[in-house]
């Protein structure tokens, strides 16, 4: 919510998120390009993405983790550079945790930091355990 006070004036208050899901950190605000970079578990509560929405009208939003690493993660934590030009994504599963390190102007590209790559070999062979999440109707509930 942002709202655009002076003294002695009406407060015009602004919601930037809308919806049924949470906003779990707001990470930083760029005074430069106007926007505010959070985690949020709008794709649902098993997930939790990065996010950039703009402060100035239209309030857009984009998610910059959803498109990446798709079927090996969706639950990032994350840093943003203090110039606002880099983030550290910590890929935390479900797949093989990983580390990475993006420009935010353009999230496809990366490095890779850390890929667990003892880990990996390690379970390469074994067989892990599935899971799955559903939803169980129950008299109508």
């Amino acid at each position: 919510m942002i709202s655009n006070q002076s003294e002695g004036q009406e407060v015009n208050l602004r919601h930037l998120t809308s919806g049924s899901w949470e906003v779990s950190h707001i990470l930083a605000y760029d005074e430069n390009t106007y926007s505010v970079y959070f985690l949020s578990s709008e794709e649902g509560s098993t997930q939790q993405q990065l996010y950039r929405v703009s402060t100035v009208d239209p309030f857009h939003k984009e998610c910059l983790s959803c498109a990446l690493f798709k079927s090996k993660c969706s639950y990032y934590d994350a840093s943003i550079s203090p110039q606002y030009q880099n983030v550290l994504l910590n890929g935390r599963g479900p797949g093989i945790p990983r580390t990475t390190f993006h420009r935010l102007s353009d999230m496809t590209k990366h490095k890779t930091v850390e890929a667990n790559t003892v880990l990996r070999l390690a379970l390469k062979n074994r067989r892990m355990p599935k899971w799955e999440r559903r939803i169980v109707q129950i008299n109508n509930f």
